[in-house]
């Protein structure tokens, strides 16, 4: 009995500390790639998912958001997203495409001017080979801002900016290099609550 209670208590202990590890000194250029990155989740409320259980419904609804429209011929209030652009997009951002309920192009409605909501990432620690464990906070403000994304809010108000906290989010990411560049993968992500 004493086994079974002290392999349980050690269970719970690597569930609590499931993404401790080394706290990771970014560069600044690096961790406003980062941020730019994350920016991207926050912008459309992107729902929580733990590792593994991203969906293909939500990888198509975020790429909807996110693919590229340039060049993309508009039908009355609505465009028409080709599957490579939305692969593309999945890809970019998790490094995977969908793989069900595929089309040659996806109806989504034109995008209207909203408040604009970016991330900061506060602390980013190693938790694997090439797996990082970000935490950091999410702002919003007007969508004509000008304000700059990587500023710390002493200096938006210096520019007569503002931007309001929204809370916090946590990220489970992997790490590649491609052409000599970092790039990201999104495996995880806790968002603040979403006021959908």
């Amino acid at each position: 009995m004493k086994q079974l209670i002290g392999i349980a208590f050690c269970l719970a202990l690597l569930a609590t500390n499931a993404f401790a590890g080394t706290e990771v000194n970014m560069s600044l250029a690096d961790k406003q790639k980062l941020e730019t990155f994350c920016s991207t989740f926050s912008e459309v409320w992107m729902e929580r998912f733990p590792k593994g259980g991203l969906t293909d419904e939500m990888m198509l609804e975020f790429a909807k958001i996110v693919a590229p429209q340039e060049g993309l011929e508009e039908q009355e209030n609505f465009i028409l997203i080709p599957l490579e652009r939305i692969d593309e997009t999945t890809e970019k951002y998790f490094g995977k495409r969908i793989s069900a309920n595929r089309k040659n192009d996806y109806r989504v409605p034109l995008a209207g001017g909203e408040a604009w909501r970016f991330s900061q990432v506060d602390k980013l620690e190693q938790v694997g080979d090439n797996l990082f464990f970000a935490t950091g906070t999410i702002f919003i403000t007007g969508s004509g801002s000008t304000l700059d994304p990587h500023a710390t809010p002493a200096e938006w108000e210096k520019e007569d900016e503002w931007a309001d906290k929204v809370g916090t989010f946590t990220a489970l990411i992997r790490k590649t290099r491609q052409d000599g560049e970092n790039r990201y993968a999104l495996l995880a992500y806790t968002p603040p609550q979403s006021p959908k």
